[in-house]
């Protein structure tokens, strides 16, 4: 395939995935402010967007409303996050609602950074203040954690002697360590009905093994160790591995880590030049060896996926190691076609290139083709 041609087409791919990322629609229902419920598709979007608006629809092909806090009571993903309005210094926000109880706890993040909420009948929503950073002393650094927040949560808890030993391992606050308090308070002061968590609980990490096999076409390509001279030809070889997809669920569910391993056989020309020093001056001659060499390629990439659909484009950009010889860059585009729920067929297209970073040139080194079945763990 012609380069120019190949790069255009990646290009047009790695648009395509990021415009449709725009959105990120998931069942789910709008509770409006005279508690009629309308069930629909709800876009997912990050923490700080949903803060702030809500935008619904009833079906893939309806008309897009979008709503403030001021227009509905809350809205809630299926089995997932539940966001309700509340006002917060005097303006209404969308606040992740974490666990349900005789304490409500509550999560918001906007600019200044992550805040959460106490809420009870008799002190109102409270925010716990928490700062951190580096301070110094004598002009040593150390870092500096605020405590404000743990009076805080003993005031909510001060009817609850059980609990209020356990206030002290909240030494940052979130989601993990105030559902938990909460729920322990809860079941200390009121034996006879439950708390409700709405937090969605997810894996810390989730792997994806992907077995995978293509072709991939070196540019004529020559390098340099010592004295000697290696040429890989301009050809296709044949290339084999494995990939890992390391995902990180609570930091985002549309980006993972690709890491993989790739094996193929090239073939090289390789030139020793010596030199020989007789009575009439210094020489120097080549000897040159065709042969095959065997190749490991160790990609290295960030990878989104776009996360629903039978056809889930994906873009995935790092570098790649070479044992022996160099390292790359990596530009890849492709799609996942769902099979089942946990296995994937995948097809990818793959640009390598040799950068001179600080002279801003890019040279093309190969391109590269590749199928594999994604399994989930």
């Amino acid at each position: 395939m012609n380069p120019k041609r190949s790069f255009l087409l990646i290009t047009i791919l790695l648009i395509s995935v990021f415009v449709n990322a725009q959105t990120n629609y998931r069942p789910g229902y709008v509770i409006k402010s005279n508690n009629d419920t309308i069930y629909g598709i709800i876009d997912y979007r990050d923490d700080k967007i949903m803060s702030t608006v809500c935008k619904f629809k009833t079906n893939e092909q309806s008309e897009e409303t979008t709503f403030s806090p001021e227009d509905i009571f809350g809205f809630r993903f299926i089995d997932s996050k539940y966001f309700i309005s509340k006002e917060v210094d005097g303006e209404k926000v969308f606040l992740e609602y974490l666990i349900k109880g005789k304490i409500n706890a509550y999560y918001q993040r906007d600019e200044k950074g992550d805040h959460y909420y106490m809420e009870n009948d008799s002190s109102g929503i409270i925010e716990l203040p928490y700062e951190e950073g580096i301070r110094y002393e004598e002009e040593n650094p150390y870092l500096y954690q605020s405590t404000k927040h743990l009076g805080v949560i003993k005031a909510f808890m001060k009817d609850a002697p059980k609990t209020l030993r356990e206030i002290e391992d909240v030494k940052t606050p979130g989601h993990r360590n105030l559902i938990k308090i909460a729920k322990d308070y809860h079941h200390e002061v009121c034996s006879n009905e439950e708390c409700i968590i709405y937090e969605k609980k997810v894996p810390l990490m989730q792997i994806s093994l992907e077995p995978a096999a293509g072709m991939i076409f070196f540019k004529y390509y020559e390098f340099w160790s010592g004295t000697y001279s290696s040429m890989l030809h301009k050809k296709n070889h044949f290339q084999t591995g494995l990939f890992a997809h390391v995902m990180l669920p609570r930091v985002n569910d549309n980006l993972s880590f690709r890491i993989g391993c790739l094996y193929s056989e090239m073939a090289i020309t390789q030139k020793n030049i010596y030199y020989l020093v007789t009575d009439n001056g210094l020489y120097s001659d080549t000897i040159s060896l065709d042969g095959n060499i065997r190749v490991f390629k160790i990609p290295v990439q960030l990878q989104y996926n776009y996360p629903k659909g039978i056809i889930r484009p994906m873009a995935a950009f790092g570098f790649n190691l070479y044992n022996p010889f160099f390292q790359s860059l990596s530009l890849t585009a492709g799609t996942d076609i769902k099979l089942s729920k946990s296995i994937y067929l995948n097809m990818c297209y793959d640009f390598e290139f040799f950068s001179e970073i600080f002279k801003l040139k890019y040279h093309l080194l190969s391109q590269s083709l590749l199928m594999g079945i994604k399994v989930k763990l």
